[in-house]
């Protein structure tokens, strides 16, 4: 995956804000935000039919950890607190720009 020009620059201004900070590499913390987000892919799958609004919700979550799983892959964590989870998005947004629309981001 390539990276879209100016991440470097969103994320060093999210550090400078306070939300994000810089880890070390753990690959094994990686694969545990992406394989949590996998998941809850499948319980969401499980759950369409029965539950629609719980589904949807566990796709949020699989959104929210498969995206903090490749900041961690790029040495970032979130911090934690009022908003974070909308950071993440944002940072998403910007990370995911060639592939996913925005649009469909902010929407989960």
């Amino acid at each position: 995956m390539s990276w879209p020009r100016g991440l470097a620059r969103v994320e060093r201004e999210m550090i400078t804000l306070g939300y994000l900070e810089r880890i070390a590499l753990n690959p094994s913390v990686v694969a545990e935000w992406i394989n949590e987000a996998s998941r809850h892919l499948r319980s969401a799958t499980l759950l369409a039919n029965d539950d629609p609004r719980l589904a949807y919700a566990a796709c949020h979550d699989a959104i929210r950890k498969a995206l903090t799983g490749v900041l961690a892959h790029r040495g970032l964590r979130p911090k934690g607190g009022e908003g974070a989870h909308a950071r993440i998005i944002e940072w998403g947004t910007v990370a995911l720009a060639a592939d996913v629309d925005a649009d469909t981001l902010r929407r989960s």
